[in-house]
């Protein structure tokens, strides 16, 4: 059975619901960055920038060998879907606050925006807010390379997308949580682990999905939209495609 998730540790820990993949690849375009001064503002705490930190510098550190060509951003997702109440991402407005000011970060058509990687922001304590109450919103990393079809994803930016996600939620865990994780990955990393089941979502309901790496190709298992990543599997490259067929093409 495929456990669900790049993050997926059916373990004691609370990590974030599986995203929706978004359907294209986000803009390149840099964030534009808007300082404004605060002035009451009605914005509501939603993640310490110093707790998103750990997943900046990992992806600092790895982007060169997994996805050079890539781009990180994070996506803001109702947590119900489903719930018309819950205002959609795409209304919100969402800043970084610091002590005296604001920086507003633009959204792209999937509710993802880019974060400075600032060693400033971590010092003075920056949080990331949103404009409505943040407990209805999720966050999720997504990791992109340019010219990748829609219909395919790069192993490459999904193992780096691995160890963003990975290093944010490690450091929210606690002793017991990561005492588990230790057991379970003997020591290791999450995103290195062949103890862990690997999986992700395609941005619609699947019919196959297949990993092709030159001449060297594989099925992998789906389960409605999700599908099966072999992120720890050093046989494939970084730059092996994950082809998807979706349900109702």
């Amino acid at each position: 059975m495929l456990k669900p998730h790049l993050l997926v540790v059916a373990i004691l820990v609370s990590v974030q619901a599986f995203a929706q993949e978004a359907e294209n690849p986000p803009p390149s375009a840099e964030v534009a960055l808007q300082p404004v001064t605060v002035t009451g503002s009605m914005s509501q705490p939603f993640k310490p920038y110093r707790a998103m930190f750990p997943g900046l510098k990992a992806y600092a550190r790895l982007q060169a060998s997994l996805g050079p060509q890539s781009q990180l951003r994070f996506r803001i997702l109702k947590k119900d879907e489903a719930d018309p109440s819950i205002p959609p991402p795409a209304s919100l407005t969402v800043s970084l606050r610091g002590p005296e000011t604001s920086t507003v970060l633009a959204l792209d058509v999937d509710s993802g925006f880019e974060l400075p990687f600032s060693q400033t922001l971590y010092d003075e304590d920056f949080d990331i807010t949103l404009s409505q109450p943040t407990q209805a919103y999720r966050w999720w990393a997504d990791v992109r390379s340019p010219n990748v079809p829609r219909k395919a994803r790069r192993l490459g930016d999904l193992r780096l997308q691995c160890w963003v996600n990975s290093e944010i939620s490690k450091a929210d865990m606690g002793f017991a949580a990561r005492a588990a994780m230790n057991v379970l990955t003997l020591g290791g990393d999450i995103c290195t682990s062949k103890a862990i089941s690997h999986g992700t979502t395609a941005p619609e309901k699947l019919s196959s999905a297949r990993i092709v790496d030159g001449d060297k190709t594989k099925v992998l298992r789906t389960r409605g939209a999700m599908f099966e990543v072999p992120v720890a599997d050093k046989a494939w490259s970084n730059e092996a495609l994950i082809e998807f067929e979706f349900a109702n093409p």
